[in-house]
C-alpha cells in the first residue's frame, strides 16, 4: 500500500434549533457519556503525537493534519482501501512478517475508529441505556488486547514495531542482540548509568486513562468490564465489534 487516502465524513451540521432540541431530550448520563467519548478523542491525539515524535518515519506528514482534525473534531476516519472494518486496519498495522508503511497511521485510525464504530457515535442516542453492553464489552476487550501488542509485538528481525516504553539502551541492546552479538558483550557495551533509567510510562498513562473512561462507560451503561489477565491477552485475538 503505497499510499495512505483518508477520508474524513462530516457529520451533517445542524441548525441552532435542532442542536438545542436534540439535547434537551438527552439525558444527563448521555451528555456526560458524551463528554467522556471527547476526552478519549484527546487522549488518542496526545498518543498520536507522542507515537509519531518516537516513530518518526512511520506516519505521513501529509496526512497528519488531516488525522488531527478528525481527532479534535471527532469525525470518523474512512481509508480509501481494501481495508474493512477497524479491526482490519489495526491487524495490518500490527502485521509483524511484513514492512507497513505509515504504520503509526494505521494504528491511530484503527484504534480511533474501533471506539467510535462500539459507540456508534454516527447514530443518535437519548440515554446512556442505549449502548450494546456487549458490543462495549468486546471494546474493552480488543484495547487491552491491543496496548499489550502494542508494548510487545516485534517484527521477523526481532524489532519493536512501535517504540513506546523503551529507553535508548533497551533498543541499542535489542538491536546488538538482532544481530548476533552475544547478551554478555552486548551488555558490557553499554553505559551502566543509563540502565538504571525508568521506562517511559506516559504511553501506559494514556492507555490506563483510556481504559477507565471505556469502563466507567460501560458501568454507566448498567455493564461491568471484564478485566484479562496477562495470560488471556497474549493468548486471544483482536475481535470484529459486530
Amino acid at each position: 500500500m503505497k499510499k495512505l487516502l483518508i477520508l474524513i465524513l462530516f457529520s451533517v451540521s445542524l441548525t441552532a434549533i435542532d442542536f438545542n432540541f436534540k439535547n434537551f431530550v438527552k439525558s444527563n448520563g448521555q451528555i456526560k457519556i458524551e463528554e467522556y467519548l471527547k476526552d478519549i478523542d484527546y487522549l488518542i491525539n496526545e498518543f498520536r503525537e507522542k507515537l509519531n515524535k518516537r516513530n518518526p518515519f512511520g506516519y505521513d506528514k501529509k496526512s497528519a493534519s488531516l488525522i488531527k482534525e478528525a481527532l479534535l473534531g471527532h469525525k470518523k476516519i474512512v481509508l480509501r482501501s481494501s481495508l474493512g472494518n477497524s479491526v482490519d486496519i489495526l491487524r495490518y498495522a500490527l502485521d509483524r512478517e511484513h514492512d507497513i508503511r505509515y504504520r503509526n497511521d494505521y494504528l491511530i485510525i484503527g484504534l480511533y475508529n474501533m471506539i467510535y464504530e462500539a459507540f456508534e457515535r454516527d447514530k443518535f442516542k437519548f440515554t446512556a441505556l442505549s449502548y450494546d453492553v456487549e458490543r462495549l464489552n468486546k471494546l474493552y476487550r480488543n484495547l487491552q488486547v491491543l496496548f499489550w501488542r502494542i508494548n510487545t509485538y516485534k517484527d521477523r528481525r526481532g524489532n519493536y514495531l512501535f517504540v513506546t516504553w523503551q529507553n535508548e539502551w533497551q533498543l541499542d541492546l535489542q538491536k546488538r542482540l538482532s544481530e548476533g552479538e552475544s547478551f554478555k558483550k552486548a551488555l558490557s557495551s553499554l553505559d551502566r548509568k543509563e540502565l538504571f533509567k525508568p521506562c517511559n510510562m506516559s504511553f501506559s498513562m494514556i492507555y490506563a486513562k483510556i481504559l477507565y473512561i471505556v469502563g466507567k462507560i460501560i458501568k454507566q451503561s448498567g455493564g461491568e468490564p471484564a478485566e484479562i489477565g496477562v495470560n488471556v491477552v497474549k493468548s486471544i485475538a483482536l475481535s470484529p465489534l459486530f
